[in-house]
């Protein structure tokens, strides 16, 4: 168990930048398996992560929707971007870390004197679906998925080419311990993916 933790730069940069980059052109996937398995003193949980916090989303910076859209910050690109970056953040090993009103998809950027619209909660009740959702699935509510609970990450595949990563989650080794991770990050849909997964099971 971890005594303490601490942002974690080499995560947030490289993250932030794979989710923002438009173009699938310009999107480098070789630099998202340094920042998921990096570790202090070997441990995943002295290391929070994020997409979003006060330091990135000021100072002329915005939030993920904004960033992705930034004349339409509620639109489905500019949502599945920010539910990705939290699907991310919430499978990979470390702490999570969210931002205030990144549940309901606050745009704009990070001011003291600016007050969270609770009313875009009304508006994003899917996206606070998907937050309850991934909470329950990374502290193991169902019971199913062990592994993201645990200190061990593999990642069993990243293609620059499609833009899609694999990761393979594990706490003790048991059984139902193993959680596979498949994350789509390109600006397009696979009718067919072919992949292999490290054994049998649900």
């Amino acid at each position: 168990m971890s005594h303490g933790a601490q942002s974690h730069l080499l995560w947030r940069e490289p993250i932030r930048e794979v989710i923002l980059i438009a173009d699938d052109n310009h999107r480098d996937m070789n630099v998202v398996p340094d920042a998921i398995c990096h570790r202090y003193n070997n441990d995943v949980f002295q290391r929070a992560i994020y997409s979003e916090s006060n330091d990135e989303v000021a100072n002329g910076k915005s939030q993920v929707p904004s960033e992705t859209d930034s004349r339409n910050p509620d639109s489905l690109y500019a949502r599945k971007r920010s539910m990705l970056a939290a699907a991310i953040v919430f499978t990979s090993p470390g702490i999570p870390m969210p931002f205030q009103g990144q549940e309901f998809l606050r745009d704009g950027w990070f001011e003291v004197t600016n007050p969270i619209d609770w009313d875009k909660a009304f508006d994003n009740d899917e996206v606070i679906q998907f937050y309850r959702d991934v909470t329950r699935l990374r502290l193991d509510k169902l019971g199913n998925a062990s592994g993201l609970t645990g200190q061990h990450v593999d990642v069993r595949h990243v293609k620059n080419e499609s833009k899609v990563i694999f990761l393979h989650r594990w706490n003790e080794r048991g059984p139902g311990d193993d959680c596979i991770v498949l994350a789509n990050f390109a600006n397009r849909e696979f009718e067919t993916y072919e992949i292999g997964f490290p054994s049998s099971g649900s």
